[in-house]
């Protein structure tokens, strides 16, 4: 299967679980609920990573969330280790969800 379209795949199924927790929750998911993610393919994929941008190892290429408290970018490292997963899914218009601590 080609990483492009098991990326398309994960991405749905991470949207379509938060759809699904934003109907049991509302507007703000817990932390736990985000951590502990969803099953992908028999396999878990947290929403959340120990740190800032984060690419879960099912995803081969991209990130798929941002946690932040502030709204602080890094133009001026773009290959920084925690930036290079952002680039290829923004360009690709998939950008990763961001979740607010």
């Amino acid at each position: 299967m080609d990483a492009g379209n098991l990326d398309h795949r994960a991405r749905l199924a991470a949207f379509s679980f938060l759809d699904e927790q934003t109907r049991v929750h509302g507007k703000v998911v817990p932390y736990k609920v985000l951590l502990d993610g969803f099953t992908f393919d028999g396999r878990r994929v947290p929403l959340l990573g120990p740190q800032g941008i984060f690419k879960p190892a099912v995803l081969p290429d991209m990130s798929l969330s941002i946690t932040t408290t502030t709204s602080e970018v890094r133009a001026h490292a773009p290959q920084h280790r925690c930036d290079r997963g952002v680039g290829p899914s923004v360009r690709k218009g998939q950008a990763p969800c961001q979740c607010h601590a």
